[in-house]
């Protein structure tokens, strides 16, 4: 397997005969931008990150609430006994 990319990670170009650094199609504009590209990817690897924990903490909160749900229910239905009898 190759270290190379196979697309430019900066302008999706196909075309990497330029390339030096195996990343980067070659062009200095290109080059220049890596950094920023780099930085970009971190921000949404910190949100997708930050999605997750909001999804652990959603699931865990919807198994309390139907929990709590499946408890009420329980009482309501002993409620309803005891106000038909």
């Amino acid at each position: 397997m190759s270290d190379r990319l196979s697309v430019c990670a900066v302008c999706g170009s196909g075309v990497m005969h330029k390339s030096i650094d195996g990343v980067t199609c070659g062009d200095q504009i290109c080059k220049d931008r890596l950094p920023e590209k780099i930085e970009e990817f971190l921000d949404i690897e910190k949100q997708r990150d930050s999605l997750d924990e909001q999804l652990t903490t959603a699931e865990s909160d919807l198994r309390t609430v139907t929990s709590e749900l499946a408890v009420s229910e329980g009482k309501l239905k002993e409620i309803t006994k005891l106000l038909i009898k």
